[in-house]
């Protein structure tokens, strides 16, 4: 079985452990809102699960029937969203997610304030969702481009519950034809401080220990955390 587990910035995890009540808040908002903008901004440090958190609420909204409009904050963003929301006209509205909002240019994000309220004026319904480093989201709402985004609702990501680390690193190694000690796999979780990035390394390297034919033992468990330890100290998350 391929190893599910992806250290990688973005990228899908086997289980996303420790949010069900971020999504749950985020569902339910979708289920009530009648008509108007509606932002959420996700701020958290580095490797904590921003964009992973924004595929999630995607994936809500388009189960729930939204048009979905998936972006990062890079160069003529507010071109693409003219460009795109047009063709996104469900019925239920639209979801428009963009990613490393800090890095949007101000001229743009005044542009998408406006394109924004004025399909709410139009009572046409918007969810914004944006995500970003805490420190430099701070910096932009406090600027007047960023006014459109001063009353949205704040999510701040921080580390997730071990024990809950501990139960997907049980089920995911069960799911593979593991046996699953529970001092191994309490070692591996504990290791990790509940840090998404983190979760992801020790996984990676205790499956490939794992299945080399070693099997899941405090011996394989103390290995992986070396290695994923080593490689988190050479990766910048600044």
């Amino acid at each position: 079985m391929r190893n599910p587990f992806k250290p990688s910035a973005g990228t899908n995890p086997p289980e996303l452990i420790g949010r069900s009540g971020v999504l749950a808040t985020f569902e339910r908002g979708l289920s009530e809102r009648s008509g108007g903008l509606d932002a959420t901004v996700i701020t958290g440090a580095r490797g904590i699960g921003k964009t992973v958190m924004l595929g999630a609420a995607e994936d809500l909204a388009r189960g729930r029937g939204w048009g979905v409009i998936s972006e990062t904050a890079t160069q003529r963003l507010a071109g693409r969203l003219q460009e795109w929301i047009p063709r996104h006209a469900e019925p239920m509205g639209r979801v428009i997610t963009v990613d490393e909002i800090h890095a949007v240019n101000r001229r743009e994000l005044i542009q998408i304030g406006a394109d924004l309220e004025n399909l709410a004026n139009d009572g046409q319904h918007v969810a914004l969702v944006v995500a970003g480093l805490p420190a430099l989201v701070d910096e932009l709402l406090s600027d007047e481009s960023a006014a459109f985004l001063r009353s949205a609702d704040r999510i701040v990501l921080r580390n997730v519950p071990v024990d809950d680390v501990e139960e997907s690193f049980a089920r995911t190694f069960a799911g593979g034809g593991f046996e699953t000690p529970a001092k191994a796999l309490r070692q591996a979780a504990e290791a990790t401080e509940g840090y998404p990035y983190l979760i992801q390394l020790v996984g990676y390297h205790l499956w490939r220990e794992a299945g080399d034919g070693h099997g899941l033992t405090a011996a394989t468990a103390a290995r992986a955390i070396g290695r994923a330890q080593a490689r988190i100290a050479r990766t910048d998350l600044t």
